[in-house]
C-alpha cells in the first residue's frame, strides 16, 4: 500500500508538472501570438506572454508562502488549482491582446501561489535529510518533465491535420481557433489534480509529526546563510527562465526548424533536466548522509555551476542554420541539466536553513523575490532581440547570471 507521504509527493508532481504545462503552451505558440495580435517585435512579445505571467508568479508566491503557514496548506493548492482550471480553460475566448494579457496574469497568479505551498509541504512530510533532498529532486523534476512532454503533445496537436480533434468542426468553438483548444485541453488535468489533492492524502498526519511549538522564536529568517542562498536562487532562477522561454522560439527562428522539430527539442532538453534535478537530488541526499545535509547539497551547488556556465558558453558560439542543431541539443541538455540540478538543491537548502513553522513563508518569499529577477531579464532580452543583429545575442543575459554563481556558491558557509 503506499504510504500516505509517498501519494502526497506522487499527487503534487503531476499538479506541478500539469501547473507548468500552461507556461510551455505558450513559448511554443510564440510565432502563432506573432501573426494573431500583430505583435511588431520580440520586446513587445516577451511582455505580453511571458513578464507579465512571471509578474503574477512573483507576487502570489510571496502571498502563498504567508498563507502556507496559517492554513492548511492542501485546502489552498486545491482552490488555487481550480481556479487555474477556469483560468486557463477560459483564455481561449481571448480575442484580443489586452484580454490574452489578463488571462497570462491571472495564470501567473495561481501558479505562483500553487508552489511554495507545494513544496513547504512536500518539505514537511520528508523532514529526514537523505529523503528530503531526493523528493525535492522528484517534486522540483515535475515542471521539467512538462517541458519534456508538453511540447511534443502541442506540436503534434499543432501540425496534425489528420488529428481527430481538428478535424471535427464541433470542436472549433473557439472563435480564435485552434491554439486556444491546445489551453484547453491541458486545463482539464488540473480539475482532475484540483480534486486529487483535496482527497488524496491527509495533511493532519504530516502536521501531528512535527511539533512546531517547542521551536524557539525566531527574530529573522534572513541569517547570512540565507541571504547568500537568495541571491542564489535569484541567479539560478534568472538564468534558468531566461533561457528556456526563448527555446522553442530560437529553434524556430534561429536553426530555422519547424514547430514539432521545435517541439522535439525543447522536449529533449527537458527530459535532461528532469533527470538533472533527480540525480542531484540523490547525490545531495548521498553526500548529505556522509558530510551532513547542507554541505551534501553545497557540492551539487558547485558541480551544477560548472556544467550551467559551459553549455551556455557552447550553445551562443553556434552559427546560424540547422547544420548547428546536433551542437544545439548537446549544449542545452547540458544547461538544462545542471541548472535543474541546481534548482533542486538550492530548494531543499533554503527549507534547512529554517524551522518548520516559517518554511512557507521563507519559500515564499524567496521563490517571490528570485522570479522578480526573470520579469527584469526578460524586459532586458526583448530590448537586446529587439536590436541585435542576431536574436542569440539575448542569452548573453543567462550567461552574466551564470557566471555570476560561481563565486557565490563558495560563499555558501554550509556549518552556519
Amino acid at each position: 500500500m503506499i504510504s500516505n507521504k509517498s501519494r502526497l509527493l506522487i499527487i503534487l508532481f503531476v499538479s506541478w508538472f500539469f501547473t507548468m504545462c500552461d507556461r510551455y503552451v505558450t513559448q511554443l505558440l510564440f510565432p502563432v501570438f506573432e501573426t494573431l495580435f500583430l505583435i511588431p517585435n520580440e520586446f513587445v512579445l516577451i511582455i505580453s506572454t511571458e513578464a507579465v505571467w512571471w509578474a503574477g508568479y512573483s507576487t502570489s508566491a510571496i502571498i502563498g508562502g504567508l498563507l502556507s503557514d496559517k492554513f492548511l496548506r492542501k485546502k489552498l493548492i486545491s482552490i488555487t488549482l481550480f481556479f487555474y482550471f477556469v483560468n486557463t480553460f477560459l483564455i481561449a475566448f481571448a480575442l484580443n491582446l489586452l484580454v490574452f494579457i489578463f488571462f497570462r496574469i491571472m495564470s501567473g497568479l495561481f501558479a505562483g501561489t500553487f508552489f511554495p505551498l507545494a513544496i513547504s509541504l512536500v518539505s514537511d512530510a520528508f523532514p529526514e535529510k537523505k529523503e528530503k533532498s531526493r523528493a525535492m529532486g522528484i517534486y522540483v523534476s515535475g515542471a521539467v518533465f512538462a517541458n519534456a512532454i508538453a511540447p511534443l503533445i502541442i506540436a503534434y496537436l499543432i501540425d496534425s491535420t489528420n488529428n481527430i480533434l481538428f478535424a471535427n468542426e464541433w470542436f472549433h468553438y473557439s472563435t480564435v481557433g485552434n491554439w486556444g483548444l491546445i489551453y484547453q485541453i491541458f486545463s482539464i488535468p488540473l480539475l482532475i489534480m484540483s480534486i486529487l489533492v483535496y482527497f488524496g492524502f491527509d495533511e493532519h498526519v504530516i502536521i501531528k509529526d512535527i511539533d512546531k511549538s517547542d521551536q524557539p522564536p525566531i527574530r529573522s529568517i534572513f541569517t547570512r546563510n540565507l541571504n547568500i542562498l537568495l541571491i542564489f536562487i535569484t541567479l539560478d532562477l534568472f538564468e534558468l527562465w531566461t533561457l528556456q522561454q526563448w527555446l522553442p522560439y530560437l529553434f524556430q527562428v534561429f536553426f530555422l526548424t519547424g514547430v514539432s522539430a521545435a517541439g522535439g527539442f525543447s522536449a529533449i532538453g527537458g527530459f535532461i533536466g528532469a533527470f538533472g534535478a533527480v540525480i542531484f537530488g540523490i547525490i545531495g541526499g548521498e553526500q548529505s548522509k556522509k558530510t551532513g545535509k547542507k554541505k551534501g547539497n553545497r557540492l551539487t551547488l558547485i558541480i551544477a555551476v560548472f556544467g550551467d556556465c559551459v553549455g551556455l558558453l557552447i550553445f551562443i558560439s553556434l552559427p546560424k542554420g540547422q547544420a548547428s542543431i546536433p551542437y544545439a541539443i548537446i549544449a542545452i541538455m547540458l544547461v538544462i541539466f545542471a541548472g535543474t540540478g541546481e534548482y533542486a538543491a538550492i530548494y531543499t537548502l533554503i527549507t534547512e536553513s529554517v524551522p518548520p513553522s516559517v518554511s512557507g513563508k521563507t519559500m515564499g518569499i524567496c521563490i517571490g523575490i528570485a522570479n522578480f529577477s526573470t520579469v527584469g531579464g526578460l524586459l532586458i532580452q526583448g530590448i537586446v532581440g529587439s536590436n541585435s543583429p542576431t536574436i542569440l545575442m539575448i542569452l548573453w543575459i543567462p550567461i552574466i547570471a551564470a557566471l555570476i554563481q560561481l563565486p557565490i556558491s563558495y560563499l555558501y558557509n554550509p556549518t552556519d
